[in-house]
């Protein structure tokens, strides 16, 4: 990015109306990045109309007198951008298009925007809480490099206040736009944030892993999750810094419920439902937990290495579950939160039937995976009990009758239940020789990433 076209030209206000929405199509860029000699391209775009012809022209245009004007009176439409992925664009932004990109190509040939609205790097006198790039003269947080992640979905409202909420210990905030349908990535890409763009929606724990991924390439010691809705506040990320950094814990994670002082306001459903499935994964990971479903979270590098997670719809407790069979030390942190969003209504648990559903779904998966055994001998007993309870029942009645008619249905039943359940005892075995493998697995590939810092 240091080798960037600069390219000074004239922008006369009255020639220029009010900046619009435009799309460019695949086929304006291919003409483009084409006909240009340098291997970025800057744009900058804008519309007048034509008011004798009623055409639409794009022209450049600067982004502001005050930070554009050159020497002698011009815009100076050059500046260093940082990409942040397929959003759409706004014709007063500047976009980076490099050349030979496979990626930006193909994107353009789809007729996708690509790349229009980029925001330009701060500079000394806008300087933001965090950077998009390495900056070793930034503060840092007791010798720990801090990245946090931003999960959201059509967020326009709240996104920008939480990033202004930032402190300034933070070295990177990696924004997942999950296909949201707003401003969202554009607002956080101006503010500074590095936007990773889900081109559909996938879900909160798709959103959380791509994320983490993009979070190992920033190099951070300790990686922050927290919502983008309003609901954490920036400034407690130290609360679960601290306990990391001092060696107490490799994961700590906000509680809402462990001090009765700072529980939020939400409906007895929820705060039912929350208690419920803490409970649950106290008794799966056998000890007491008091909040599994908070997403304001901390993670060292090292926790991070070990974490491996297949759910989309969420990640709380599957992750909670992952380091309880891994043997992660894992501290709750009571820390005040809001019980609500501070706008809209929540993707995830706005339809508790469908959040139970996928969240049992993700339990029962992660179970099977780390204790296969367990699970499948459960079934086994309870299908070995129904059947002794059939073989009862038949024997009574033919103690008291002399004969199996009209209950002979029993004795087959029975039986059908026992081999059931000795079928459940045999996969149990076998997927235990797999759940080892699993792990053996697991322990080689955080070798590797130690590996490969």
């Amino acid at each position: 990015m240091d080798d960037v076209h600069r390219r000074v030209v004239p922008c006369p206000p009255d020639r220029v109306d009010e900046p619009q929405k435009q799309r460019i199509s695949g086929r304006h860029l291919g003409r483009n990045a084409a006909s240009l000699r340098d291997d970025v391209v800057v744009l900058h775009v804008a519309f007048r109309r034509n008011r004798r012809a009623g055409e639409r022209v794009v022209e450049p245009y600067a982004e502001s007198e005050e930070e554009n004007d050159g020497e002698d009176g011009r815009h100076d439409e050059t500046a260093r951008l940082a990409p942040t992925g397929n959003v759409q664009c706004r014709c007063n932004h500047a976009a980076t298009i490099p050349r030979n990109d496979s990626s930006v190509n193909g994107a353009a040939d789809a007729g996708k925007c690509v790349d229009l609205e980029g925001p330009r790097r701060y500079n000394e006198r806008k300087r933001p809480p965090f950077s998009s790039g390495n900056d070793e003269a930034r503060p840092v947080y007791k010798n720990s490099r801090i990245c946090v992640i931003l999960p959201a979905y059509n967020e326009e409202a709240t996104i920008a206040s939480t990033l202004e909420a930032m402190p300034p210990y933070v070295d990177h905030v990696v924004v997942v736009d999950d296909g949201s349908r707003d401003a969202t990535a554009e607002i956080a890409a101006r503010l500074g944030a590095r936007v990773v763009k889900h081109e559909r929606n996938r879900g909160v724990g798709a959103a959380f892993n791509s994320g983490i991924r993009t979070a190992h390439e920033t190099g951070a010691d300790i990686v922050v999750n927290m919502d983008a809705d309003g609901q954490f506040n920036p400034t407690d990320i130290s609360k679960l810094l601290d306990p990391i950094v001092e060696g107490r814990a490799a994961f700590a994670t906000a509680s809402r419920f462990m001090d009765p002082r700072i529980v939020p306001r939400m409906s007895r459903v929820k705060y039912w439902g929350n208690l419920f499935m803490s409970r649950l994964i106290g008794g799966i990971a056998g000890r007491r937990f008091y909040d599994v479903s908070c997403g304001f979270r901390a993670y060292s590098r090292d926790a991070l290495d070990q974490l491996n997670l297949f759910g989309k719809f969420t990640y709380t407790q599957e992750s909670f579950l992952n380091f309880a069979f891994k043997g992660v030390s894992i501290l709750e942190v009571p820390i005040e939160v809001r019980g609500t969003r501070a706008h809209g209504r929540s993707r995830v648990a706005g339809n508790l039937l469908k959040y139970a559903y996928y969240t049992a779904k993700i339990i029962v998966r992660t179970y099977r995976d780390y204790r296969p055994f367990r699970l499948f001998a459960a079934a086994a007993v309870a299908l070995f009990a129904a059947g002794l309870a059939l073989f009862a029942f038949l024997a009574v009645h033919y103690a008291r009758a002399g004969a199996l008619t009209p209950h002979k249905w029993a004795g087959f039943a029975g039986a059908f239940l026992f081999m059931l359940g000795t079928a459940n005892l045999f996969l149990g075995f076998v997927l235990d020789m797999f759940a080892r493998m699993r792990i053996n697995q697991e322990q080689i590939l955080y070798r590797l990433k130690k590996l490969d810092k």
